[in-house]
């Protein structure tokens, strides 16, 4: 394969990864506020956090395919794109007690570690984010749908651009991204079922 048809495989597989992610995102922010769970859920703090680490995911380095720039943000959106990976990085995906003096400006107490003693009780506790549900519906949901549209926009072009590579015949086939010298496209073991069969 050429050199434009390397890079335009692996610009395929990161866009397209990108969008299922963001799409994922979208609809885990809108089934949160349909769900109705609330802040007090035990389900709540995991999958607010699976949700802003799955958006998070595109914009990191990806071994082989690279990831997002950040240009491909709305500037509109550009401070809640940053706020949601601050807390994706030094929240949910690594530990960082300095969290407290970048995120805790707008959230007062967040990630400190604080003791507790009353006439009934005593103990410790680390304040959670607190984020309500509005915000994924409003703010969240919002985002990760322009972002899954920017990049929809990509595959599709690049999957046009790719098609004619793609056997003309029954089967399923792997979009190469590893290896320079091998064929675009390589026959696999369908790991779908064949439409129409049972």
């Amino acid at each position: 394969m050429t050199d434009t048809e390397f890079e335009d495989s692996k610009q395929l597989w990161l866009m397209f990864e990108a969008k299922e992610a963001f799409k994922a995102v979208h609809q885990g922010c809108l089934e949160l506020v349909r769900s109705g769970l609330g802040e007090d859920s035990p389900l709540y703090f995991p999958l607010i956090a699976g949700l802003i680490c799955l958006y998070g995911k595109p914009f990191k380095a990806n071994r082989g395919v690279g990831k997002l720039p950040i240009e491909m943000v709305p500037k509109e959106l550009l401070d809640l794109h940053n706020d949601l990976i601050l807390i994706r990085d030094k929240l949910y995906v690594h530990s960082d007690a300095t969290i407290t003096e970048t995120v805790a400006k707008r959230h007062v107490g967040f990630g400190e570690l604080r003791s507790y003693r009353w006439a009934d009780d005593a103990g410790y506790y680390i304040q959670c984010l607190q984020i309500g549900p509005e915000f994924f519906s409003k703010f969240m949901a919002v985002l990760a749908d322009r972002m899954r549209e920017k990049t929809n926009d990509y595959v599709d072009k690049l999957g046009r651009k790719l098609a004619p590579h793609v056997p003309n015949r029954p089967g399923e086939f792997l979009l190469n991204i590893k290896d320079k010298e091998g064929p675009l496209f390589t026959e696999v073991e369908p790991l779908r079922p064949r439409k129409g069969s049972t």
